[in-house]
């Protein structure tokens, strides 16, 4: 009798375990069909979200404006990061360290661009492992502004590795306001991202002051 049963438990764990098996199985399978004719939704461990429709933001106060892809995250700071007060927002892929943008702003009293570059340079450089490259003049349909191209190390999971970061900051001034559009990937991802971070950098527009 306790054979039989034992023969039974046996029968029991294993049929379980076969059964977990298979509807792990059928959850990947389910997951990389979805993934495969949905590439919007590949995210965290199975991409970036792209391709992706846009969408447009535009701040409470209607002083700024931009598009960015509709299936990432944006997230508002009204009153500053605790970390970097210049900091007003966050756009990143669910699940993922990068692609992400950071927006930074502050007042100045300056009307230099040299010194909003400045600026935005001295921010940049505050990454570990930071790498300059260059600095050029870029004009959208709006503005007029600069932009700074450099690399960094990502240590976050510096126990495994560093993953080597690339970035393309674009500084722009309108009026007594002072913007720094901080956009970067792991550099493997360069390629895939690339065009949308272009397109939400001439899509930015900041509304003149109606002082």
């Amino acid at each position: 009798m306790q054979e039989t049963i034992k023969k039974f438990a046996k029968w029991i764990i294993a049929n379980i375990s076969l059964f977990i098996f298979l509807v792990l199985i059928s959850f990947c399978v389910v997951q990389a069909l979805i993934m495969l004719v949905f590439p919007s939704m590949r995210r965290g461990i199975y991409g970036i979200g792209l391709p992706s429709l846009m969408t447009q933001y535009t701040n409470d106060q209607d002083t700024f404006t931009f598009i960015y892809p509709e299936n990432w995250e944006l997230i508002e700071m009204k009153d500053g990061d605790p970390h970097d007060k210049e900091r007003i927002m966050f756009i990143f892929v669910a699940g993922r360290r990068f692609p992400s943008i950071n927006i930074a702003k502050k007042s100045t009293p300056t009307s230099a661009a040299d010194e909003v570059a400045e600026w935005g340079k001295e921010r940049a450089s505050r990454h570990s492992g930071f790498l300059p490259g260059k600095m050029y003049g870029y004009t959208t349909k709006e503005h007029q502004g600069q932009i700074f191209e450099y690399m960094w190390k990502d240590d976050f999971w510096k126990f495994l590795s560093q993953k080597n970061i690339r970035c393309r900051d674009w500084y722009v001034l309108q009026g007594t306001e002072a913007y720094a559009l901080s956009l970067c990937s792991e550099e493997k991802m360069w390629p895939e991202v690339e065009d949308i971070f272009m397109q939400i950098i001439n899509s930015f527009s900041v509304r003149k002051s109606s002082g």
